[in-house]
């Protein structure tokens, strides 16, 4: 091999080397801006589009950690549709009430927001799950 093939071959592992570098900054950029959290709106968790896979992460997937965290506690049921909606499901168990909200795309079925009401109607607990 001459000495110029040799350093056209490494130019061109450089450049290939370079271009995925970048490709993959630019894709955890994206990644990250997806996944950031977002301040829990309920107008915003009324319309998005949840089910959409060419949307990526859902904004209600973006605002679960602020509504479980900061919205739910306290609440009743009559709060809790009025913020969410209807439930897009719902379980009478031992425990209490469960109110079923999808809110993302899971690997096979929908991510689920799973709040339990107490017997006069408040919440209590919370869960999140893949619901089939």
């Amino acid at each position: 091999m001459t000495k110029k093939t040799l350093i056209k071959r490494l130019l061109f592992l450089a450049v290939f080397v370079a271009i995925c570098l970048t490709l993959y900054i630019i894709g955890g950029f994206i990644a990250e801006k997806n996944m950031q959290q977002i301040k829990f709106n309920s107008n915003t968790w009324k319309n998005d589009d949840w089910d959409n896979l060419n949307v990526g992460t859902s904004k209600r997937e973006r605002m679960i950690d602020d509504l479980t965290t900061n919205v739910l506690s306290g609440s009743t049921r009559k709060d809790i549709i009025y913020l969410l909606g209807e439930p897009d499901n719902q379980l009478f168990a031992e425990d209490g009430e469960h109110l079923h909200f999808f809110y993302g795309n899971g690997l096979v079925d929908p991510k689920c927001l799973i709040i339990v009401l107490d017997d006069n109607d408040n919440f209590q607990d919370f869960g999140l799950s893949e619901c089939g």
